[in-house]
């Protein structure tokens, strides 16, 4: 188990990486005694984003560190609800929203507003 604090420790601010090589001895582990896995090696990554059935790519909660420790969830939303657009709703919804999105984000089209974009960025900045 994974104490959610353990990512925000100042000694793990400072120097992650015995925090990642605990990760990595472990690739999945339950944070605290919340309903929240962590995933941490690539296999793992891969493996869950791969098992749709079992494990969905709504977001439904995000983790809360309360400062006892403990970690709580903040709902979001349920499985299939409205909330759920393109990077986060399963399929066959992430399908059918990605489409049409695919069309605007070639590299073209974004070649053309880049200019668009650094004028917006330059106006603002000033």
């Amino acid at each position: 188990m994974l104490a959610a604090q353990e990512f925000f420790a100042l000694g793990a601010l400072h120097d992650p990486y015995p925090l990642y090589d605990r990760l990595r001895a472990r690739p999945v582990q339950r944070v605290g005694d919340s309903d929240f896995f962590l995933a941490s090696t690539w296999d793992a990554v891969l493996e869950a984003t791969g098992r749709t059935g079992a494990f969905s790519s709504n977001l439904t909660a995000t983790m809360i560190c309360r400062p006892d420790g403990t970690v709580t969830p903040f709902a979001m939303g349920n499985p299939g609800d409205p909330v759920h657009v393109l990077a986060t709703a399963d399929e066959p919804s992430h399908a059918a929203h990605r489409k049409p999105v695919l069309v605007k984000l070639a590299v073209k089209h974004l070649r053309a507003l880049e200019p668009v974009i650094a004028e917006i960025f330059d106006e603002l900045w000033t």
